[in-house]
């Protein structure tokens, strides 16, 4: 995460650098009751957002995640992830 993505997670859901793998988790247990909505496609493949609500350390925040499946495969990769002030 850059410096100002971290302080951000830090100040809303209280989440530092070592809590990455739960955040992890937290984003992948959410996806499946999340809408993903398509922004565009090019040559390097398909971009989406999911707007994702977590709940961790006590406090709730939505998340905006950005994913993209590469025209050569069939699965999402997270692009950006940030919490929505």
């Amino acid at each position: 995460m850059g410096k100002h993505k971290a302080r951000i997670f830090k100040s809303e859901l209280g989440i530092e650098q070592n809590d990455a793998e739960l955040l992890k988790d937290l984003i992948l247990s959410s996806l499946p009751d999340s809408l993903a909505e398509i922004n565009f496609s090019d040559k390097y493949g398909t971009r989406y957002t999911v707007n994702l609500k977590i709940r961790i350390f006590g406090k709730e925040s939505v998340l905006t995640t950005g994913w993209i499946i590469r025209s050569d495969e069939n699965y999402p990769r997270l692009i950006t992830c940030y919490v929505n002030t």
